[in-house]
């Protein structure tokens, strides 16, 4: 989690080497989950495997101007393929596209318009 409180994905395969031990995100989330909620020892691996395990997601219509919602059963083109942008959000997340990044960014520009429209006024 951010300072600011959003969430942040797990790389949940992402092995971790230190101290001589290896072991997945996963298996130290799972490990670190059964431990009896022991704060420092939460908040020690928290600031040592943060940047290894942890990744602020990509998201298709972050950032863009003006508030926006995703239309998940829009089309679009993909390398030649058709595609809805709910398959682009799972691409970005498969391929740990992070926030911020020139990708993200990339996929914001070519997919945005379609994808991402004004909440509509009922909410729907």
């Amino acid at each position: 989690e951010r300072p600011d409180g959003t969430a942040l994905d797990l790389r949940a395969d992402r092995v971790v080497r230190q101290g001589g031990y290896e072991a997945t995100c996963l298996e130290i989330t799972e490990m670190l989950r059964t431990s009896g909620g022991d704060e420092t020892l939460c908040a020690d691996a928290r600031d040592q495997l943060g940047e290894q395990c942890c990744l602020a997601q990509c998201e298709l219509c972050a950032g863009l101007p003006g508030e926006t919602s995703p239309q998940w059963y829009e089309t679009v083109m993909f390398n030649g393929l058709t595609t809805t942008c709910l398959g682009l959000d799972f691409l970005l997340r498969a391929e740990e596209v992070g926030e911020g990044g020139e990708l993200c960014d990339q996929f914001r520009n070519e997919y945005g318009g379609t994808c991402c429209y004004p909440p509509s006024p009922g909410g729907d």
